[in-house]
């Protein structure tokens, strides 16, 4: 607080305006009117005088007003400078060091859903309680049940599948890893295009037109063709890696018929013969013919090849119904099967 008291005393020794004659004659420039600050200056300060020397309180409130600021801006400053020391010496939050936890049932909330190399698993072999296995740690007697099962069914279905272009098949059979596939293409183009798509599909080590003859019956440049070749199941691309399915006789029938029902395929022949004994197995031939359409006896042969019984298959055979191969909406597809017991 100022003590007006003071500030009274030192206006009355304040000199007066002849004894500052030194400076020269004053200016006549007319005076601006600061009554209205002296008001407000008057209403803050009710102890200030009216006729008191405005001057020397003007410099006052300005110093005081200049060492307020000052201690202010230093308040504020040492402020700022705390709490950047405090941001620099604070550690880090907890939030900044977790990292986002995943969601349940996510892959990363599974350490089992990811194969050893990234991979997804898929789980089925897992809940059916089977473990895959390296085609080269399978037995002799394995080795031949999952290659003739998986390499069989796979030729077969690409060679069907292969049937472009008007192209209709009459015969595909397969045996010992080799193969005769006969068909009818409208013109000769039709038929190169077919062994060619062949060739890509099946990668067979030989491919040779055996017989091509015309057909008439087809069309005045339809030709019937008889092709063969042979696979090699250690550079086919057939995925022989996997497990046996262990089945009895009778277990094995069943899985045919349900699995026969299931798509759409009438059992026409299934029939067992004497058992023979072949080192550690005894071996028990099985013969099944169904009927149905092309496409869910490749359904069949897939669901024989996912599946893996201990059966090898001897011999594949899928004939059109029609002799003169205009569809292959009835087929019959023959199975000649040993099943195997140890």
């Amino acid at each position: 607080m100022v003590d007006i008291n003071l500030l009274g005393e030192e206006s009355r020794k304040e000199p007066t305006q002849q004894q500052e004659a030194g400076f020269g004659p004053a200016m006549n420039k007319p005076s601006p009117d600061f009554s209205s600050e002296r008001r407000t200056y008057n209403a803050d300060y009710p102890g200030l005088g009216a006729g008191r020397s405005n001057t020397r309180l003007y410099l006052i409130l300005g110093a005081l007003a200049v060492v307020t600021l000052l201690i202010v801006f230093i308040l504020m400053k040492g402020g700022d400078d705390t709490e950047s020391a405090a941001a620099l010496n604070e550690p880090l939050q907890s939030r900044d060091l977790i990292q986002e936890t995943p969601a349940a049932g996510s892959e990363l909330d599974n350490p089992n859903a990811m194969g050893s190399e990234g991979e997804m698993t898929s789980g089925v072999d897992e809940a059916q309680g089977m473990s895959l296995q390296s085609f080269a740690t399978l037995s002799p007697a394995e080795q031949k049940m999952m290659a003739s099962t998986r390499l069989g069914g796979h030729v077969v279905s690409t060679i069907a599948n292969s049937m472009v272009n008007g192209a209709n098949l009459t015969l595909i059979r397969f045996a010992e890893n080799s193969f005769l596939a006969e068909f009818v293409a409208p013109t000769d183009d039709d038929m190169n295009y077919v062994v060619a798509a062949i060739r890509r599909n099946t990668v067979p080590e030989d491919l040779r037109i055996i017989s091509r003859e015309s057909y008439p019956i087809h069309g005045p440049s339809a030709v019937k063709v008889l092709v063969s070749g042979s696979v090699n199941p250690e550079s086919s691309p057939v995925n022989l890696n996997g497990s046996i399915q262990d089945m009895s006789v009778d277990g094995l029938i069943n899985w045919v018929r349900s699995t026969a029902r299931s798509r759409g395929l009438s059992v026409k022949t299934l029939s067992q013969s004497a058992a023979n004994i072949a080192g550690a197995y005894e071996v028990t031939p099985l013969q099944v013919i169904l009927n149905g359409d092309v496409s869910s006896a490749l359904a069949f042969l897939q669901d024989l090849s996912d599946s893996a019984p201990n059966v090898a298959v001897e011999k594949i055979s899928l004939i059109n119904n029609d002799p003169r191969a205009n569809s292959d909406d009835s087929v019959s597809l023959v199975l000649v099967l040993q099943q195997y017991a140890s």
